[in-house]
């Protein structure tokens, strides 16, 4: 009787090992799958593999602890076979490493070939967040190695040579997939706009702030909106890894933009299904999520996109799944200031007040309190285009100052992702405490989030003026961008 176990990653983005343990003895010959849902299918197939590696005379047993539940587990399949060859061919020299520091993904066919599998590029994402210093699996092209320099990758055509396999240190690829240069300012160009509402689009770009653009109909909102995406700054290389780790080969050439039409249903906004799959916010992760017409979303995929703002993740329970999904993006809203959307513009608005605040009931409150910019769009003989050569000097001093700040956090790039614990530490306004203005501000604010989210917007202020905390006119500035309570006033 013999025995082996290797580690493999598990559903998506869970990053928890689980364990593959093998017991090859004499007996019935066969293959038991015991831990997966769909184990059953899985022996039939890897039985007929075993053949390549002449095994097919042994009694076979495998199983997974904890019981994976995740259906979608064709990668599991070259785990699989590695854990019996583990346990027949101990002397093997790709067994002698830690079982924690190798891991084997791959999909085999019933020849024995090894191919990728589906989600290859989120599986290495879990397998670097969980310490892996090498992955054998089918061989791979230079710009997905690049993509993981920390990681060797062994590659492998059949399970035939994974007998024979050697582990070896790879030199770490310096070809990476090219994104295009950031800032575009040029997209800009055919657009005029307020200054205030130019301000608001350069702030909520250099910190990654939800911006809500409230205007009439034709005054640009959703065309700002949709060029915005090409002032986004290059994404850093873990950015990136998780980027093609949701998108695979569909992953897009820069950041992704998503944009939604507002008869999304919950599901599709956030996600869902059994078992879960990632919704609109997943995939706008570490890009750009356009919400054009803001108040005609549904209420429950509004008041869930609450919880997505504050955690950075879309979390989803079913009976036998829970998942959590990261979406971490820049949100840009647009929305008419009423039914009609005449409210504030030269037309008459045939809408009453209580009428228009109802229409933007799902807005007003706890989804504002997590937006740190609101900004009116309105249609003026003083509009300006873009001032581009400062705005780029702005974006691009901004950026650099935040990546200097939050260089030693792996889960902060921009002002807008500071925890709520850590604001007193990088955006601190005690020392502005005993100023009137300052103080008639303060406690002019319902909640701590509004409050939490102008500090951070503070923050980015300051570093587009280049001062190294934050100032009075800093805060004041910030605090100026909320335009909503008129609304809720009415």
């Amino acid at each position: 009787m013999k025995s082996g176990h290797v580690f493999v990653p598990g559903a998506p983005f869970e990053n928890k090992w689980y364990r593959i343990e093998s017991l090859v003895r004499r007996g019935l010959p066969g293959l038991q799958i015991t831990g997966l849902a769909s184990g059953r299918e899985i022996s039939r197939r890897l039985y007929l593999a075993l053949y390549v590696l002449g095994l097919q005379n042994r009694a076979i047993a495998l199983n997974v602890s904890p019981v994976l539940k995740f259906t979608a587990t064709d990668y599991l399949d070259l785990a699989l076979i590695a854990a019996i060859c583990r346990a027949e061919f101990p002397q093997c020299p790709l067994f002698r490493l830690p079982a924690r520091r190798i891991c084997f993904l791959g999909q085999v066919s019933l020849s024995g070939e090894v191919h990728h599998p589906g989600g290859f590029l989120e599986k290495c994402l879990q397998c670097q967040r969980l310490g892996v210093q090498s992955i054998v699996c089918a061989p791979l092209d230079k710009e997905s190695r690049a993509i993981f320099p920390q990681i060797d990758f062994l590659p492998i055509e059949t399970i035939k040579d994974l007998p024979t396999l050697h582990p070896q240190k790879t030199k770490p690829e310096t070809t990476v997939q090219a994104f295009p240069a950031r800032p575009a300012i040029e997209e800009l160009s055919h657009l005029r706009l307020s200054r205030e509402v130019w301000r608001a689009a350069i702030l909520s770009l250099a910190g990654f702030h939800h911006l809500l653009l409230i205007g009439p109909p034709g005054t640009g909102k959703s065309s700002l909106a949709r060029s915005l995406s090409g002032l986004l700054p290059e994404p850093a290389l873990r950015e990136r890894q998780e980027i093609l780790a949701i998108h695979g080969d569909e992953a897009p050439p820069a950041r992704p933009v998503r944009m939604p039409h507002h008869s999304a249903s919950l599901a599709g906004l956030i996600g869902g299904g059994n078992p879960p799959e990632p919704g609109e916010v997943t995939f706008a992760h570490n890009g750009l999520l356009i919400l054009d017409e803001l108040a005609e979303f549904q209420g429950a995929a509004l008041q869930a996109l609450r919880e997505t703002f504050d955690t950075r993740k879309a979390s989803i329970s079913r009976a036998r799944h829970r998942m959590h999904f990261p979406a971490r993006f820049l949100c840009i809203a647009t929305t008419n200031p009423c039914p009609c959307g005449r409210r504030g513009s030269k037309n008459r608005c045939l809408c009453s007040p209580a009428r228009s605040l109802h229409y933007l009931r799902n807005i007003i409150g706890p989804l504002s309190d997590r937006i740190a910019l609101e900004v009116r769009v309105q249609k003026s003989a003083h509009d300006v285009p873009l001032d581009g050569i400062e705005a780029r000097s702005g974006l691009l001093r901004a950026w650099a100052r935040q990546k200097e700040r939050f260089s030693n956090k792996e889960t902060i790039f921009f002002n807008s992702d500071i925890p709520g614990e850590e604001v007193d530490q990088y955006c601190s306004i005690d020392h502005l405490c005993a100023d009137i203005h300052v103080d008639a501000i303060l406690k002019g604010f319902q909640g701590s989030r509004k409050l939490i989210e102008t500090r951070r917007l503070a923050r980015t202020i300051a570093d587009l003026a280049g001062a190294a905390g934050i100032e009075k006119e800093h805060f004041l500035e910030a605090a100026s961008f909320q335009c909503l309570k008129e609304y809720s006033a009415l």
